[in-house]
């Protein structure tokens, strides 16, 4: 947190009193609350001013990875929100290429190496596969599942709209045993 700025909690923040919000007068009626439904006592919410919210949450969202702002360890670390870094190093299938030529060399004869991408492109994917494939010809890609996906095939993309997962690749490879 950016200490120097306006690093206390926003609770210690809090005056009673103060309030950064006003609502418009209701125009639909009041609804009684079920009494199981209701809180057995008042919520302990900070009571700041708009502004000091404003440059309370701003300070944190800050304090996050941010591609043009360094890396915070607590932040995300996920590419997909991260469109600078996801164009300048996912879109480099020779990086794929060189860390998949190096695990390889890892792999004992019927072992098996798992490749995986969050990319849904096939130059990144299928084609990264195909070219070690035809540059090692020890390995072959074979059958898997994961949960109720399955592929025959040995390589797999999830989509979002079909998997309900982030969108990525896997392709399960074995090494022959001789």
């Amino acid at each position: 947190m950016n200490n120097r700025l306006y690093g206390n909690l926003i609770f210690e923040l809090s005056q009673p009193g103060r309030r950064g919000y006003s609502l418009p007068k209701n125009r639909f009626g009041s609804y009684e609350v079920a009494a199981s439904l209701r809180r057995k006592e008042e919520a302990q919410l900070p009571e700041c001013d708009e502004l000091t919210v404003v440059r309370h949450y701003t300070n944190l969202s800050a304090n996050n990875f941010g591609v043009d702002n360094g890396f915070y360890p607590l932040g995300s670390c996920t590419m997909k929100y991260n469109p600078k870094i996801n164009e300048e190093v996912a879109a480099l299938p020779q990086i794929q290429r060189a860390i998949l030529n190096t695990a390889s060399r890892y792999v004992k004869p019927g072992g098996t190496l798992l490749y995986s991408t969050c990319t849904v492109l096939k130059e990144e994917n299928e084609a990264v596969v195909e070219s070690f494939l035809a540059e090692h010809p020890a390995f072959e890609l074979t059958a898997f599942s994961v949960g109720e996906t399955s592929s025959d095939t040995g390589m797999y993309t999830f989509w979002p709209h079909i998997d309900g997962t982030d969108g990525f690749f896997a392709a399960k490879l074995k090494r022959k045993d001789t």
